[in-house]
């Protein structure tokens, strides 16, 4: 299938980010499971943007307290998009 990115291109996740250290790793797996999906209507599955290096920017209007480091935060939602590409 081909399909063409129009680039930029966004997609919102609702829900408050979980941080990749959170003590539970169910947490994480299900808030993964929110990005990956979020995704997908953007990006079909079993395609990826671009092959190139990519910029991405994040922005959380979270609507409850964020627990963790921000780096921690950021992490699973670009686990996520890198293995989009795999």
């Amino acid at each position: 299938m081909s399909v063409e990115i129009a680039f930029p291109f966004e997609f919102v996740v609702e829900g408050t980010p979980v941080s990749a250290q959170r003590r539970r790793p169910e947490s994480v797996r299900q808030w993964q499971s929110r990005i990956t999906e979020a995704s997908r209507r953007m990006l079909p599955e079993g395609h990826f943007a671009n092959e190139a290096p990519i910029s991405v920017i994040l922005y959380s209007f979270p609507s409850a307290p964020m627990l963790g480091n921000i780096d921690n935060i950021v992490r699973p939602f670009l686990n996520v998009i890198c293995r989009m590409r795999s």
